[in-house]
């Protein structure tokens, strides 16, 4: 039996696939340590996610595409997890050591990536950090329909957008 605040009801309804799939209504309602720690798990899972979607690519722009298609498919299954993950603040005093570990966890999925086009070690962290900034941007206009893409067509438009980004950075 699934507990009340894990189902969906109506008065909930817009609020799916997210927040509720982690931690129940009553955990999710309670300010920003609740925040982060529902991004810090939102994070892990994206994490999972990468992994499941680069295995066996090899590192570079095989692996940043892959990534880049599973982080866009994640979004998509989650869409209220993916805009919690970016609103969170990030960790500058170090209050939320959960949070920063997790985000550089996922985040190290892309930084091999780079690694692996044989990008010099010392601008692979920047690299990154533009990389999924302007994609998770790429990624909110599709989630939000400002960016139009036909559903059979948005894997193979982030793929797309992935490579542009690659070229864009070397």
């Amino acid at each position: 039996m699934v507990p009340q605040s894990f189902r969906r009801t109506p008065e909930r309804a817009g609020y799916h696939n997210g927040l509720e799939a982690i931690m129940p209504a009553q955990q999710h309602a309670g300010g920003p340590d609740r925040e982060h720690d529902g991004a810090a798990t939102g994070w892990q899972r994206l994490g999972q996610r990468l992994k499941k979607s680069t295995a066996g690519k090899a590192p570079g722009e095989p692996a940043l595409i892959a990534g880049g298609v599973g982080f866009y498919l994640f979004a998509r299954d989650f869409p209220n997890l993916f805009h919690l993950m970016a609103g969170a603040r990030i960790n500058t005093e170090g209050k939320f050591p959960e949070l920063e570990a997790a985000i550089v966890d996922a985040l190290q999925f892309f930084a091999v990536g780079f690694a692996g086009t044989g990008m010099a070690p010392n601008i692979v962290v920047n690299r990154t950090a533009v990389f999924v900034a302007a994609l998770q941007g790429v990624i909110t206009q599709i989630l939000h329909d400002r960016l139009h893409v036909a559903p059979a067509k948005t894997k193979a438009f982030v793929a797309n957008v992935c490579k542009m980004l690659i070229k864009g950075t070397r």
